[in-house]
């Protein structure tokens, strides 16, 4: 086993005996059988390791109270399956219970429901879109705020995408990235600042975030506040398409 002292390289390791390798962290989930957040939480007390107060964190999270979502009944899943497979996406029953979303009725029609957990896994936001026909989004009163596709987001990763639109996180997941979306869409000021708050914390385990969000004049807005809010990590993400959904459809053609 070799452990690099110096360099770029400096305290990742190499099993020669399994093949497997990582950092200290890697080495911590193995040896405790640890989450990442976990073995984060863990290494900071062993080593006495504070966060930094003097963060580019923008503000402190006021204490608010929240309602918990109510869910709408599910209906038959066709019309939803039909709408998912035109958007390029394959195993869709799959990626329906994966992603815990479905088909419900409502008084404009028929809507997809997307249910958000946090990173503890608890249903704290709730939003309906409408399927195959116009409308906008809809969500309940006094609910907190936050990214989408958590319940999804794999232990150990280190790095995740952010992206404009929920189906837009599932595309992503499906090319093989974590991912999470954003709430309120595209834009700047509170329709970013209202969830960076509540998330803020969370996405400290990442090293890098990787700000995809449309390419279009919303999307910069809102790739701009979130690099602003999240500091030095983010990285913009320049697509070749509108967004990652139309990426995914020509990988799929």
């Amino acid at each position: 086993m070799s452990v690099y002292l110096h360099g770029e390289q400096a305290g990742k390791y190499m099993d020669f005996a399994t093949g497997e390798g990582g950092d200290m962290l890697d080495l911590i989930q193995h040896a405790m059988g640890l989450t990442l957040v976990e073995a984060m939480d863990w290494s900071k007390k062993r080593f006495n390791v504070r966060d930094n107060v003097q963060s580019k964190k923008f503000s402190a999270v006021e204490k608010k109270t929240f309602q918990l979502p109510n869910l709408p009944e599910q209906s038959s899943s066709q019309l939803l399956h039909g709408y998912m497979e035109g958007r390029g996406f394959r195993d869709v029953g799959e990626i329906c219970f994966k992603w815990k979303i479905y088909e419900t009725t409502s008084h404009r029609g028929s809507d997809v429901v997307f249910p958000y957990y946090d990173a503890s896994g608890e249903l704290v936001f709730l939003k309906t879109k409408p399927i195959n026909h116009d409308g906008n989004p809809a969500t309940q009163k006094d609910l907190k705020p936050i990214l989408y596709g958590w319940h999804c987001m794999p232990d150990n990763a280190r790095e995740v995408w952010l992206v404009e639109g929920e189906w837009d996180a599932i595309a992503c997941s499906e090319l093989g990235y974590p991912a999470l979306s954003v709430p309120f869409g595209g834009g700047k000021g509170a329709k970013q600042t209202k969830w960076i708050e509540n998330e803020y914390d969370n996405l400290s385990r990442f090293e890098r975030i990787l700000i995809a969000t449309d390419m279009d004049e919303q999307g910069e807005l809102a790739a701009a506040e979130i690099m602003t809010r999240l500091g030095e990590r983010c990285v913009r993400i320049n697509l070749p398409n509108k967004d990652i959904n139309d990426i995914l459809k020509g990988a799929l053609v």
